[in-house]
């Protein structure tokens, strides 16, 4: 199984992806991972995207489409994937197809998780990061057992730059005008699963398991 999820930013895709990634033993590709990596590293190309992404805009193409590229053609990939994170705009859609048809893959569905733009601001004012572990939690949905300290590590939460009021706004605004352009190209190649976010996560996921049913 070959997928993409798409939606905008604090709708649940990590959640999600990961919830599917390990419940058909597929491979979890979050191009916000790979960008994290970098930044760990803090290689060059790491403090690049550092940079960019404190702005709360989207990393260059040829710096993703390069790092999409080298993780798919892995040979653990070849069990199948989702993806979350790209593409984020047309010209990567583009670029993916190329990456596949260069592979021989295919994408068997596209996935949306649609919600409205008011329950996107209150969740993502709301999350919280570890400082240590980088679990997120949220303080209406997930909420930690102790204010400010990680349930998994014990570490001090906080509010990720990505999180701030004046990066949200523009981080939707992008999503709007750049990415879900890039899901309209892809919903008309392959099967589109939309599904309301606006529920608990377990109800997100048994709606999505449904709707890969009928392609499996």
């Amino acid at each position: 199984m070959r997928l993409l999820i798409f939606g905008p930013p604090g709708c649940g895709k990590g959640t999600q992806s990961h919830n599917i990634a390990k419940t058909y033993k597929i491979v979890e590709i979050a191009t916000g991972d790979i960008f994290e990596t970098e930044m760990l590293r803090k290689t060059d190309l790491g403090r690049k995207i550092e940079n960019i992404m404190k702005k709360g805009f989207l990393v260059s193409d040829d710096i993703t489409n390069a790092l999409v590229e080298k993780r798919l053609s892995q040979p653990d990939c070849r069990r199948g994937f989702i993806i979350d994170g790209y593409p984020r705009n047309v010209n990567q859609a583009l670029y993916l197809e190329r990456i596949l048809d260069k592979l021989n893959e295919a994408i068997d569905a596209v996935i949306y998780l649609d919600i409205l733009k008011d329950k996107l601001i209150e969740r993502i004012t709301n999350r919280r990061t570890c400082s240590n572990c980088q679990t997120t939690f949220n303080l209406l949905y997930n909420p930690p057992k102790n204010d400010n300290i990680c349930d998994e590590c014990g570490g001090e939460l906080y509010i990720s730059d990505l999180d701030k009021p004046e990066v949200t706004k523009t981080r939707l605004e992008i999503y709007a005008t750049q990415t879900y352009p890039a899901f309209e190209y892809w919903r008309n190649k392959v099967t589109p699963i939309i599904v309301n976010a606006d529920q608990k996560i377990g109800k997100v996921f048994e709606d999505i398991k449904q709707e890969l049913k009928k392609i499996k």
